[in-house]
């Protein structure tokens, strides 16, 4: 069974939770991870009592030597005192709940700077949100008749379509003006404005759009010409994005501090298929991931996984 090495406090604005961080299992550089009942048997002439109490303290002897070098192999030594930045899944262990780190730094804030910023950004997000009760938005009695009002309109409403159809993986520009309800949304503004709208303002519409959406992480561009793929219905992009980072967090560069997001997104466009991917669509991965447990965040825009 893995070992309890660290135990630590993770103070937060209003409670404390135990943090966990468990060492690995113990290797053996000989070759042999467990006594063999031969070695020590007491028959035969050759075999005395007094070897095979010397041959049995020369293995505690390397045992502890192997289990010295895996402390030491621990990323930095803590003391009591010292302030970690820990990052891992809350679970319970023996009815208790706590922290399972699979990350952790050591913080060197002599003056106090870093928790006393922390602090104060909790108390913020307390006062700006979660101590706010939700209110849903008003709905406006009239509608932006102007060209960016229409492009917003059309966003939102696609976006709607997209999440209410589930079937629908991925679209070109063309396809969504044969939607009724999201031309009705273009034939409104004609109306309002009392001008004439022409095909190619129509689909210039449809773009800034989809454009809108793209920017949001909520769509990309295939490597196809005009066509569009619904992020979160493309199980292969999650996958790739995860493999990537699962890949990367083994290189010693990036093991601690993770890696960027602008690398992830790099490599991940080397695959031709995700050659259009934009920033917004692997940070909006990035998020759903960390949602999932599946990554951590070390810092801001920085990701290793579990």
């Amino acid at each position: 069974m893995p070992t309890r090495t660290i135990q630590s406090a993770a103070w937060i604005c209003w409670g404390v939770i135990g943090c966990t961080c468990w060492k690995p299992r113990v290797q053996s550089t000989t070759g042999k991870g467990l006594i063999d009942d031969n070695d020590y048997s007491t028959t035969g002439a050759s075999t005395s009592a007094n070897s095979a109490e010397q041959e049995f303290a020369e293995f505690l002897a390397s045992k502890m030597q192997e289990i010295k070098k895996c402390v030491r192999q621990l990323r930095q030594p803590v003391k009591l005192g010292d302030l970690l930045h820990v990052r891992g899944r809350i679970k319970s262990y023996r009815g208790r709940r706590e922290v399972g780190a699979a990350y952790f730094h050591l913080v060197v804030d002599p003056t106090c700077s870093t928790e006393i910023r922390r602090t104060m950004e909790q108390l913020q997000l307390y006062q700006d949100f979660y101590d706010v009760p939700f209110q849903l938005p008003r709905c406006q009695e009239g509608g932006d008749s102007s060209e960016a009002g229409v492009v917003k309109s059309l966003q939102d409403a696609i976006a709607n379509f997209l999440s209410t159809n589930s079937t629908v993986l991925n679209f070109e520009i063309k396809e969504l003006a044969t939607v009724d309800s999201l031309m009705a949304i273009v034939q409104k503004a004609r109306k309002e404005n009392d001008s004439t709208i022409n095909a190619k303002q129509v689909f210039s519409l449809f773009t800034r759009a989809v454009g809108g959406l793209e920017e949001l992480g909520i769509v990309y561009k295939s490597d196809k010409d005009n066509l569009y793929v619904v992020i979160d219905r493309d199980a292969t992009l999650e996958s790739s994005v995860l493999d990537i980072v699962r890949r990367e967090s083994q290189k010693p560069k990036y093991s601690e501090s993770g890696c960027h997001y602008r690398h992830i997104l790099d490599c991940l466009r080397t695959n031709h298929r995700f050659s259009g991917v934009s920033p917004n669509v692997v940070v909006h991965i990035l998020d759903k991931l960390e949602s999932q447990s599946d990554v951590i965040s070390t810092s801001e825009n920085y990701y290793i996984a579990f």
